[in-house]
C-alpha cells in the first residue's frame, strides 16, 4: 500500500502534474494609466515561458484576453485590427521561483481597442500561450484578480 501511494505521488509530481495554478499567479493592476499585467512563478522550480503577453480577442494568436465588463455586467470585446508579430525565441524565457514578466498597455489604447465609453467597467486577464513549438513552453493557464477601471470624458 505505501509503496503504491508513494509511486501515484511520484507520477504525479515528476510528470508535470503540479505545475499549474498554484505555481503561477497572473496580476493585473492599472498604474500611471498604464495596464500592467505580469506573472510570478511562485513554484519551486523553473518553468520555460511565454512572456509576449500580446492582447487580442478570445481565440486569436494572442496570449492576453481582457474580459471587461461594464456596470450592468455586459462585456466589450476586443475591436480593433492589429497586426501580431510571431511569438519567437526573444519571448521565451525561464521564470525561475520567485521571477516575474510581464507588460504594460497604455490605458487609451484599450480605451480604442474595446471601444470603451466612459463610465466605470471590471477587467479580469487570461493568459493562455496558443503557439506549439516549443514543446517545453509552459501550457498553464491563468486567471488574473479583478480590477476596476474608471474611464473619464
Amino acid at each position: 500500500m505505501k509503496k503504491e501511494l508513494l509511486l501515484v505521488f511520484c507520477v504525479l509530481f515528476f510528470s508535470g502534474g503540479v505545475l499549474g495554478d498554484s505555481e503561477m499567479r497572473l496580476f493585473l493592476e492599472n498604474v500611471d494609466s498604464k495596464l500592467r499585467i505580469y506573472v510570478i512563478n511562485e513554484g519551486v522550480r523553473e518553468i520555460y515561458f511565454n512572456k509576449r503577453f500580446a492582447v487580442g480577442p478570445t481565440g486569436g494568436p494572442n496570449e492576453i484576453v481582457l474580459h471587461i465588463l461594464d456596470q450592468e455586467g455586459s462585456p466589450f470585446p476586443f475591436d480593433a485590427k492589429i497586426r501580431l508579430r510571431s511569438a519567437g525565441k526573444k519571448d521565451y524565457v525561464f521564470l525561475a521561483p520567485g521571477d516575474l514578466v510581464g507588460r504594460e498597455y497604455p490605458i487609451d489604447n484599450l480605451i480604442t481597442y474595446y471601444s470603451l465609453q466612459p463610465g466605470s467597467y471590471s477587467l479580469r486577464a487570461f493568459y493562455g500561450n496558443q503557439h506549439a513549438e516549443p514543446e517545453e513552453l509552459s501550457r498553464v493557464k491563468l486567471e488574473s484578480n479583478a480590477i476596476t477601471l474608471r474611464v473619464e470624458d
